[in-house]
């Protein structure tokens, strides 16, 4: 089962039609470190890591780690 922060990334990923390695390489990750968020049941991005991820879809942390499916708030 994909956890909540992971459905969000994907989906939000997709809404700005950014491939899985558009979105690692602008958060300076790598492809497979980013399909793990997505995929796998248990991922803990670094602080620092999460606030890029966000950054880049143009959302809060705080969204992406709440279980909330409400619309995200633009940073």
């Amino acid at each position: 089962m994909i956890s909540p922060l992971g459905r969000k990334v994907r989906e939000l990923r997709q809404e700005k039609g950014m491939t899985l390695e558009q979105l690692a390489s602008a958060t300076g990750s790598s492809k497979s470190y980013m399909w793990e968020i997505e995929n796998k049941p248990v991922a803990r991005p670094s602080a620092e890591k999460l606030a890029r991820i966000a950054e880049v879809l143009g959302v809060t942390t705080e969204y992406l780690l709440s279980e909330s499916r409400a619309a995200p708030t633009a940073n």
